[in-house]
């Protein structure tokens, strides 16, 4: 029954179109985009492409590394992001933080933004330099 339950909340919300429980007492969502493999192996992070979110979902990008990095020049030095101005997603007033869950070896950085109105809007995260695009279109109407 356990394996099960992992499944049905872990996997459940990356299927695409598919309408999440609500909640009574929640905010909405948060979206993740999905963490593939980082500039090297021991980074990951959110991968860069194009993302559908309803209008106050929270949107955060990941940016992992491990604090066991036998090369410590591949951790992130200076990081800032960018938004287009189309008005669908701005920089959360959380901006860009450092997560420490306090469980695993891996470093965090988690830059935060929010899903305002329908449109479509480029979030340019740019780390060391090197840029990672993830476009959003903002769904009129809340449905993926």
């Amino acid at each position: 029954m356990r394996a099960s339950l992992f499944a049905v909340v872990v996997f459940t919300p990356f299927v695409w179109g598919q309408d999440l429980p609500k909640v009574e007492g929640t905010k909405g969502y948060v979206f993740r985009p999905p963490v593939g493999q980082g500039p090297s192996e021991y980074i990951q992070m959110s991968r860069p492409g194009e993302y559908k979110v309803r209008p106050g979902d929270v949107i955060e990008i990941d940016y992992r590394f491990a604090q066991a990095n036998p090369n410590p020049a591949e951790v992130a030095k200076k990081v800032s992001a960018q938004v287009t101005k189309g008005g669908a997603v701005t920089e959360s007033d959380a901006g860009v933080r450092v997560v420490d869950d306090g469980a695993t070896a891996m470093g965090k950085l988690v830059f935060a933004f929010e899903a305002k109105a329908a449109g479509k809007d480029t979030v340019t995260v740019v780390i060391d330099g090197k840029k990672y695009e993830y476009k959003f279109e903002v769904l009129n109407g809340g449905k993926k």
